[in-house]
């Protein structure tokens, strides 16, 4: 038997773990739901989540670390792989719902956020020849809260770069 320090409950770790918590605790009628009522989209939310979580994922540290550049190929091959994948199963005008995002949409966006800001510096071109997966970004970033944690997402990074070369200044 596993047993977890206490910790361990105080915190919550992995994106799809996150998007349940999320999905519990925030229930209607006084917070909007992001799963879908109905079962059908609700399994096609959490499917389009599972892609993300599970198969691009693992490959995102490279966006954030320097690997060395086999690693980082295959790790952005493999991310245009599921891209593609995402792509071809149509986001119309979301992958999940025409009304307002869901845990799958966003969980595709928040992997969008990132793609966007760093993955050039890699190769990882994440709307060239999607024109679909790049119209639902656009539509996403209609909606204000995931805008906002677009922007919260940018300065976050912005502090981090500015941390950094403080922290580079002060060794020099």
């Amino acid at each position: 038997m596993l047993l977890l320090p206490v910790w361990a409950f105080r915190r919550i770790f992995e994106s799809e773990v996150i998007l349940e918590w999320a999905a519990d605790m925030f229930r209607p009628p006084i917070f909007r739901s992001i799963l879908p009522a109905d079962p059908v989209a609700c399994a096609r939310s959490r499917f389009v989540s599972r892609i993300v979580d599970l198969y691009i994922g693992p490959h995102t540290p490279v966006l954030y670390n320097r690997f060395p550049e086999a690693h980082v190929r295959e790790a952005v091959q493999n991310m245009h792989k599921y891209l593609d994948l995402l792509e071809g199963l149509g986001p119309d005008p979301l992958f999940t719902t025409d009304r307002r995002p869901v845990a799958g949409d966003l969980a595709v966006g928040a992997f969008l956020i990132h793609a966007e800001m760093l993955g050039q510096r890699i190769g990882l071109t994440p709307f060239e020849g999607r024109p679909k997966l790049r119209a639902f970004y656009d539509r996403l970033l209609k909606d204000p809260d995931f805008a906002k944690v677009k922007q919260e997402n940018i300065d976050a990074f912005a502090q981090a770069r500015a941390a950094a070369k403080a922290a580079k200044q002060a060794k020099l």
